[in-house]
């Protein structure tokens, strides 16, 4: 079975969409926080990403990515330096989905440091990095789906096609 991460700039439904997952009975790994109403990082996929921005190796994260084998993820981190993340991950995984999510990036920022959450500086950043992700999902050839934050909100059959059907935006 293909392995699924959800990811998406920081703020833009990501935490919401694997916490309502989870509710429906999608065993989904991470910790809700709800001071923030953040959360639902997965660990295993997090330690992956953070080594990767830090000194982790192609061929050490390629054997970690390798050894997991579970459904549905979640970890914003993959959309920080995108192209060489989702180029391994796809190696590793060949046949991973993604489904991304998106929110106006003055929103996601506001609501960062609304929340005290430091991630991207500007909406200029989170921009430039959620472009960086879709040119690499796309060079790469990776299975994904795009859903735009608020709009899938409570349109079950919006999430459902992005976990099932071909690649399109929502």
């Amino acid at each position: 079975n293909a392995m699924t991460i959800i990811t998406g700039i920081g703020r833009s439904g990501t935490s919401l969409l694997a916490l309502w997952l989870r509710e429906c009975g999608v065993p989904i790994v991470g910790t809700w926080i709800p001071s923030c109403e953040a959360g639902m990082e997965d660990p295993r996929v997090g330690e992956i990403n953070e080594g990767l921005d830090e000194a982790m190796t192609d061929a050490e994260a390629i054997t970690k990515i390798q050894a997991l084998a579970f459904p549905v993820a979640k970890d914003p981190r993959l959309t920080r330096r995108a192209s060489r993340k989702i180029a391994l991950w796809k190696r590793g995984q060949p046949g991973i989905r993604i489904v991304l999510t998106h929110r106006d990036p003055e929103q996601a920022v506001l609501s960062r440091t609304t929340n005290g959450l430091p991630f991207w500086q500007s909406p200029l950043q989170a921009q430039l990095a959620f472009a960086e992700t879709v040119t690499a999902l796309l060079f790469n050839g990776v299975d994904s789906a795009l859903l735009l934050y608020p709009c899938f909100m409570g349109r079950f059959d919006l999430v459902y096609n992005a976990f099932n059907a071909d690649p399109e935006i929502h």
